[in-house]
């Protein structure tokens, strides 16, 4: 993928491969085909709708007339949402404010991403290849991915079905396939496959193999027919339509789709009353908006139904997934909704700014100057020295002011960071920032040697008025961070990390009960870290304690326990609102930032891999500064380990 600019002067190559690591690598190559040259290439991002993501990353190179320079940017996978967008590179020269060389590279992160594999069993396999929407995602388990078909008949499907994220039956004779088979379907979608199977005018033969799902056709109505539930999208009864029924009364019925769905295991089934052969083959129109002169999806009709389908399956496996005793997370990107509380809360303890004061000061001031001034001259009767005394008086406010409010001066960009740690294995640290600054101007800071990316927490949503809010800067072999934001004291949020090069220690627990609730057993710190707290999650439990110093191991049986959670509900919940939440609105806030600092490392690691098994995990505030540059930095670190 190459391009030129109108002038000749740059050729832009850009090429991304899978890899294992927690960024996306693109290669960019820039070769110079004109004059000496030396300024700043970026490269930012464009989803589907063609929104900028407000995230630039820049690198700065200088170019000989006749060079050819290659280089890397690191994108954090976490950071993005969808990878079906361009990715466009710009070249500008150190005194344009425009770019002097543009590329855009269409679905370039899709190379280097997962794909939701679905495989298609059916009679008609190439009226079904639009299932893949032509390259845009479909929502899976709290991401976005690509979907990559595969087609499957009686004798590869044993074979294929292990690899599968979905399994779509349409059109298809289901009653030819052996017993063994139906079972390994069966369990699969318990271990978290999505099995869809499209009825319609066909309903009878594809339902034949699965009488555990106890649903049945009861009649099929030819299109148009007025007994259609034709549901939220015009066109559907276009479409041949199953009367369906649920015996058991275990499905739900999507309103906008009217699929059928249940959740079954950590999977979930989705029957359609209709085929989908058939639904590839008409004009399905999407939502609108009666008020509206424009449809509210502005895409193919088709594509929003099917990812509207994919997206709720997905949702369906998630929450399945996520379920724990009576409660559940909430499907998706929420997934993350608890680590965020938290982040929002780090950078916000002892140190937070309180205006009480100064507002105080203001206040009397405004009252003193007018009739309370004047009241007193008058009662000493020496009104005549009301016009020195009200200057005075402004002067003395001003001192005043600029005496309490010293304890707010900011004079550099503010910075909190948690670094966490995985001691199971020797693989890869992330750094998250909460960061602010006093001015209203751009800032940028120096991270740290070890650090060999950096991209944004979170979306902020800036794209619109400010496509570059973020950036990441690389300037030979140094990174730095910063932001341009819209107002004094924005809230910025980062991650930046690496590889380590060397492991802190270890954490070694056998941990037991010590009765239902309680925990026993030990936990040995062998790191030079001393945690000032540390938790234990076993069995879906959590535990807080105190003070696990370096080189020591502590008896959980006798150990200063300061809170814990009995199992019979979400333990992050609990952990965020009955317990966070109680220091935050205490008076004594000082361990606040580090206790969410411990939290943000407990959500990680939980919603990760945690699910029934035992995480130990310590926090210190006793860490390497993030940050090589002149701000304020408050570090903590996170080290644990999963048994």
């Amino acid at each position: 993928m190459a391009a030129e600019t109108e002038e000749g002067a740059f050729v832009i190559n850009a090429q991304v491969f899978p890899s294992d690591t927690p960024t996306y690598d693109v290669e960019v190559t820039v070769e110079n085909r004109g004059a000496d040259w030396e300024g700043m290439v970026r490269l930012t991002l464009r989803d589907s709708y063609g929104s900028i993501d407000n995230c630039s990353y820049d690198t700065m190179l200088s170019l000989p007339q006749g060079s050819k320079k290659q280089f890397t940017v690191k994108i954090p996978k976490n950071s993005l949402e969808r990878t079906d967008g361009n990715v466009w590179i710009e070249l500008f020269d150190n005194k344009a404010k425009k770019p002097v060389a543009l590329s855009s590279f269409n679905r370039l992160l899709q190379g280097a991403t997962d794909a939701l594999a679905m495989g298609i069993l059916s009679d008609k396999y190439s009226s079904l290849t639009y299932l893949d929407m032509g390259g845009e995602e479909a929502y899976y388990n709290g991401h976005s991915y690509p979907v990559k078909l595969t087609e499957l008949n009686q004798d590869n499907l044993m074979r294929a079905l292990p690899a599968l994220h979905c399994l779509v039956i349409d059109s298809y004779d289901t009653s030819v396939l052996t017993d063994e088979t139906v079972a390994a379907i069966e369990k699969w979608t318990e271990n978290g496959g999505m099995l869809i199977i499209g009825t319609g005018n066909f309903a009878q033969e594809t339902l034949s193999a699965f009488d555990a799902l106890d649903m049945h056709c009861v009649t099929v109505y030819p299109p148009g027919d007025s007994q259609q539930d034709e549901g939220a999208y015009a066109g559907i009864s276009q479409l041949h339509m199953a009367q369906l029924e649920d015996k058991s009364d275990a499905f739900y019925t999507s309103y906008g789709t009217l699929a059928r769905m249940l959740s079954q295991g950590d999977g979930a089934v989705c029957v359609l009353p209709y085929a989908l052969t058939e639904l590839g083959e008409i004009d399905i129109k999407p939502y609108s908006d009666e008020d509206s002169e424009t449809d509210v999806y502005l895409e193919d009709g088709t594509k929003v139904f099917i990812k509207s389908i994919l997206n709720e399956m997905g949702s369906s496996v998630s929450v399945n997934k996520m379920k724990q005793g009576n409660s559940f997370y909430y499907p998706g990107k929420s997934n993350d909704y608890f680590f965020y509380n938290l982040l929002d809360l780090f950078g916000n303890g002892s140190a937070r700014l309180h205006f009480g004061g100064l507002k105080v000061i203001v206040m009397v001031y405004v009252v003193f100057v007018g009739p309370v001034l004047y009241l007193i001259l008058r009662f000493a009767k020496k009104r005549d020295y009301y016009w020195w005394t009200v200057p005075v008086s402004a002067v003395v406010g001003i001192l005043l002011v600029y005496w309490t409010g010293r304890g707010f001066e900011v004079v550099n960009t503010r910075v909190y960071s948690m670094t966490l740690e995985n001691l199971s294995d020797e693989g890869n640290f992330i750094t998250y920032l909460h960061c602010y600054d006093a001015d209203h101007n751009e800032w940028d800071l120096r991270l740290a040697e070890k650090y060999q990316y950096a991209g944004l927490m979170r979306d902020n949503y800036y794209g619109i008025d400010n496509p570059y809010y973020y950036h990441s800067r690389q300037d030979g072999d140094r990174l730095s961070f910063g932001a341009d934001p819209n107002t004094s004291f924005e809230d910025c949020y980062f991650q930046a990390g690496g590889v380590m090069q060397e492991r802190s220690g270890s954490i070694l627990g056998d941990i037991n009960y010590k009765n239902a609730w309680e925990f026993a057993g030990t936990v040995a710190n062998n790191t030079n870290r001393d945690f000032a707290y540390f938790a234990v999650i076993a069995d879906d439990r959590l535990a807080l304690y105190k003070n696990l110093p370096a080189g020591t191991v502590c008896d959980l049986s006798s150990a200063e326990e300061v809170y814990h959670t009995d199992g019979s509900s979400d333990i992050l919940r609990d952990y965020v609102y009955e317990y966070i939440r109680e220091v935050c609105n205490s008076k004594e806030r000082t361990d606040m930032d580090m206790l969410s600092a411990l939290g943000m490392g407990l959500s990680a690691v939980y919603l990760q891999d945690g699910f029934g098994r035992t995480i130990i995990i310590g926090v210190t505030d006793d860490w390497d500064k993030t940050v090589d540059d002149s701000c304020s930095e408050a570090a903590y670190g996170c080290l644990y380990t999963v048994q």
